[in-house]
């Protein structure tokens, strides 16, 4: 958000900048850096200790109404396939606690996670006018080298 402070500060762009939220770090669990990523995301949100889907939701809600204060209005995740897998909080929590082990998930697991946190981001959005654009199967970061240099 660094940049889009420093061009709202400059003053000079007539162009209206605003941020596009892409929690694709949050989202996807059984990604490597996820452990890293939800600590990250905890202590930037306020959230002490991320160990459920309760918190997940707790601590993305605090940095929606962020992004929001910035003027988010629209949301790219990218996804390799549809998948639809519902499941209780309690079997989210199970799946939350093994990747936090830094346990290999199986699809199932990936999938139930994934999709309890698509419906919580889809409900979130919808409540506040925002777009939800998914891309299946996009090839992304494919320069390996700018992707390592940039982090992003």
């Amino acid at each position: 958000m660094a940049w889009h402070k420093k061009i709202v500060a400059d003053g000079k762009c007539a162009a209206k900048v605003v941020p596009a939220l892409r929690p694709d770090k949050a989202l996807h669990i059984a990604q490597p850096g996820w452990n890293t990523y939800i600590k990250e995301l905890g202590k930037v949100a306020g959230v002490k200790s991320i160990a459920t889907i309760g918190d997940i939701r707790k601590a993305l809600k605090q940095r929606l109404d962020y992004f929001e204060s910035m003027g988010c209005r629209a949301t790219d995740h990218a996804l390799e396939y549809a998948f639809y897998r519902p499941a209780t909080d309690a079997k989210v929590n199970a799946v939350i606690k093994k990747a936090l082990a830094g346990k290999t998930l199986s699809a199932e697991e990936t999938e139930t996670y994934e999709t309890a946190l698509l419906l919580f981001l889809g409900e979130e959005y919808a409540t506040r006018g925002w777009a939800m654009e998914v891309h299946f199967s996009a090839l992304r970061n494919t320069n390996s080298a700018m992707y390592k240099a940039s982090g992003t």
